[in-house]
């Protein structure tokens, strides 16, 4: 009987998407290079960005506009 699966199955298997923070200076940087008419593929390439996160950034920027100016300095 034949197995369905292959002893080293598990050597092939993928490691999970690593989800990374993008900090409020970043967002701030996008919103202002975006405003800047500089395309979406050129900012994230600049900055290390999945294409969805640029666009995210971009739908939600009087929310972070309006976070920005809420941030107290330490």
């Amino acid at each position: 009987m034949t197995s369905k699966h292959s002893a080293d199955s598990s050597a092939t298997r993928t490691k999970p998407n690593i989800q990374k923070a993008v900090t409020l200076k970043t967002k701030l940087e996008v919103i202002k290079q975006h405003e800047c008419d500089e395309g979406s593929t050129l900012i994230r390439k600049q900055l290390s960005l999945a294409a969805f996160t640029v666009t995210t950034i971009n739908k939600h920027t009087e929310e972070i506009k309006q976070a920005a100016e809420n941030v107290t300095c330490m």
